[in-house]
């Protein structure tokens, strides 16, 4: 197998990437301004949104100075290729003992919780980790939604072709649909 070498322009894609993950985690340090010690990100369109990493299990801490995303061993090789912004860390089977070394190392005593974490792991977390204070209802889930709402060049770039191609499909199945086919022939043909 041969490994190439990666061109001048993904070179500066991935630094371009680099720049837009850190200013997203920047954004949320910026707009939670000094009210925050730490906020704990799970929900998966949030941490997505903030990391740029796409897996179905991770937690995303953020301090006023740095980041920290645990994932498990199903992501950790690519998300310490992909994940920038973060250190990125392999899920202990005891994740919430990861969870307060980093918090007690960093000093944090209260830290922000997304309004969508379940009654379950809040009080998971609150009694596995009592020194540390988890808030609900801070506006930490407000307020990453309000810096998702505001789309970036990269993101109005990906609509805008998702939008081309969903045209093109259904300009297509126009041509190919006609009484007597059944749903399943249509979506077939779509798919293909």
């Amino acid at each position: 197998m041969r490994i190439q070498k990666r061109s001048k322009a993904s070179q500066i894609s991935s630094r371009r990437c680099y720049q837009q993950q850190m200013n997203r985690i920047q954004k949320l340090q910026e707009k939670l301004g000094s009210s925050f010690e730490a906020a704990l990100v799970e929900e998966t369109a949030n941490r997505w949104y903030l990391s740029e990493f796409r897996s179905s299990a991770g937690i995303l801490i953020i301090t006023e100075d740095e980041a920290l995303f645990i994932v498990d061993f199903r992501y950790i090789e690519i998300a310490k290729r992909l994940v920038f912004g973060a250190k990125v860390v392999l899920q202990e089977i005891d994740y919430i003992g990861q969870i307060k070394d980093f918090l007690t190392t960093k000093g944090i005593k209260n830290i922000q919780v997304e309004d969508e974490m379940t009654l379950s792991q809040y009080n998971k977390l609150s009694k596995e980790i009592p020194e540390v204070k988890f808030v609900s209802g801070t506006g930490l889930s407000r307020t990453i939604h309000e810096l998702r709402a505001q789309k970036e060049a990269k993101e109005i770039d990906a609509i805008k072709k998702a939008q081309d191609i969903t045209e093109k499909a259904f300009e297509h199945i126009l041509t190919f649909i006609k009484p007597g086919l059944t749903e399943r022939e249509v979506a077939t043909e779509l798919e293909c």
